[in-house]
């Protein structure tokens, strides 16, 4: 909470200098981001919670962004036309951001994975781009004024291009290298981007093949990071090509800044507001195949592809759904509240990988519809020897939810749309 009381804090300074001061809407968004992001990473610098990896990851991001945003902030107000030496000096930066933004969701949704020096070809298109930019750090100073001079002039990408052309811009370029690092990041951040959201999604059948409630699992403020990032590449394509309002390139790209500050104040608040989340992803199960040396005869009609090296039998297979049956109506382990496929298969003394594919096979859902199906079926069986409806407000506590909130939307996922209410007045019609 700190860091959100300092992060308004310095919003509202900030806001008061706008207002006094007369800094352009560029300028105030691109400072309070880079302040919030700045303060985001100092927390998380001191963070004693969570994991460990994520957040000197997700540290590493803010600090990028801040430092993305100051530089804006800078070239707006006109101090890198004073000191144009400072000109690119946080490009590279840029591409940074998307393999960053990439490791952590997949630190925070892959708990086994820690990050080794394999995981340093993230670092090449930042690498690439810093190497684009040396003819700019090493250009004179006149030739840096100029191109300044000429971006805040021009509106549009083609009209930079094109002087290039009829003014025989010096050989390197400088305009050129801009826009064409701008375009780079674009791609670079919906590559990592599209990539963060089929791996979150892949996380999510994850979740539902090992747990029975995934309320206080699902990493939604995740899935809004990965989108976040897409938005990012699409903003900063359209801040070239379109420049749809402004006066100059700059003003063309507020879309693109106002996505980074974004970022900054619901990345830096997410991370450091949510330990909870951190510590439940160690449950996440990731199993693999056993062999099984009994029931290797007869192969098994494979339900999904997922099972296509599995060494289960349709003998097995069918030996493993009648125990588990015999198991749910005998025990009603679904009773459990949070029960976990793991627990689960523990109980049965049964692999957790064959328990899974037998309860896909057999029943043709995950595990966590397949428990979820039985605590509703329970559900209904009490809510028939009811008397009115004073037992309805804990009637989920009892069939194994923890949450209120799933029990009805899993109720009425099966019993054709209707709430528990609703199907006790069908009842008694």
């Amino acid at each position: 909470m700190a860091f959100l009381h300092t992060s308004y804090y310095t919003f509202g300074l900030i806001f008061l200098g706008r207002c006094f001061m007369g800094i352009s809407s560029i300028a105030f968004l691109s400072l309070a981001g880079s302040s919030a992001a700045l303060m985001a990473g100092l927390v998380l610098h001191r963070t004693p919670y969570g994991h460990v990896q994520a957040n000197r990851v997700l540290m590493a991001l803010m600090l990028c962004l801040s430092l993305v945003l100051m530089q804006r902030f800078l070239s707006v107000v006109g101090v890198v036309y004073e000191y144009p030496h400072l000109q690119g000096l946080a490009g590279p930066l840029n591409f940074l951001i998307g393999p960053l933004l990439f490791i952590y969701l997949r630190l925070m949704s892959q708990p086994d994975y820690l990050l080794s020096r394999r995981d340093a070809y993230h670092l090449i298109p930042a690498a690439v781009s810093l190497v684009a930019y040396l003819p700019v750090y090493f250009g004179t100073s006149d030739h840096k004024k100029q191109f300044v001079e000429n971006y805040l002039a021009e509106t549009q990408s083609s009209q930079v291009i094109s002087s290039i052309v009829e003014r025989g811009e010096y050989w390197t370029g400088l305009s050129l290298i801009h826009v064409s690092q701008t375009l780079a990041f674009a791609v670079v951040m919906a590559v990592y981007a599209i990539a963060s959201v089929r791996m979150l999604a892949k996380h999510q059948q994850t979740l539902i093949d090992n747990f029975s409630e995934t309320d206080r699992l699902t990493l939604s403020w995740l899935r809004v990071l990965a989108w976040l990032g897409l938005l990012m590449g699409v903003a900063s394509f359209l801040s070239v090509l379109l420049a749809p309002y402004g006066h100059n390139l700059i003003q063309a790209q507020l879309i693109h800044v106002a996505v980074l500050v974004v970022m900054a104040f619901y990345g830096g608040y997410s991370g450091i507001c949510q330990p909870l989340i951190f510590s439940q992803q160690d449950a996440v199960i990731e199993v693999e195949e056993p062999t099984l040396e009994d029931t290797s005869a007869t192969p098994s009609p494979k339900s999904s592809p997922k099972y296509e090296n599995s060494g289960l039998s349709e003998d097995g297979q069918k030996l493993f759904w009648q125990q588990l049956e015999d198991y749910m109506h005998d025990e009603r382990p679904y009773l459990i509240g949070g029960l976990t496929i793991a627990q689960l298969a523990e109980a049965l003394d049964m692999p957790v990988a064959y328990l899974s594919q037998t309860i896909n096979a057999e029943a043709g859902v995950s595990f966590f519809d397949y428990i979820n199906r039985a605590r509703v079926e329970e559900a209904r069986q009490q809510l028939q020897a009811l008397e009115g409806k004073s037992k309805l407000s804990t009637l989920y506590l009892d069939v194994g939810f923890n949450s209120k909130s799933t029990f009805y939307s899993q109720f009425k996922k099966h019993n054709d749309g209707l709430t528990p209410s609703e199907y006790i007045s069908k009842q008694s019609a």
